[in-house]
């Protein structure tokens, strides 16, 4: 199997959704004045990143070419499939 080039940059959003999260936790449990606030915001950052990420990575799925069926030249002239289109005319 032919590997490809990924031409998109590292999805860095599904590491501080993980970090969000996790300063979401100890800000929570934590002694801090104030800190079910900072909690709260920490969550709210968690929430708008992590939903960020979903859409981005199903984008990213959605246009994936890794799934895509490579076919020899010789096997699809012989399939029959119709390699034009004939568009109607007026």
């Amino acid at each position: 199997m032919r590997s490809s080039l990924s031409h998109f940059r590292p999805v860095y959003e599904v590491r501080s959704v993980f970090w969000f999260g996790a300063a979401a936790l100890v800000l929570a449990f934590s002694a801090m004045p104030y800190g079910g606030y900072f909690a709260l915001a920490c969550l709210a950052a968690f929430l708008l990143r992590g939903t960020e990420s979903y859409l981005r990575l199903k984008f990213w799925m959605s246009i994936s070419v890794k799934w895509i069926t490579k076919m020899p030249i010789g096997e699809f002239a012989s399939s029959g499939s119709p390699c034009t289109h004939r568009w109607p005319t007026t």
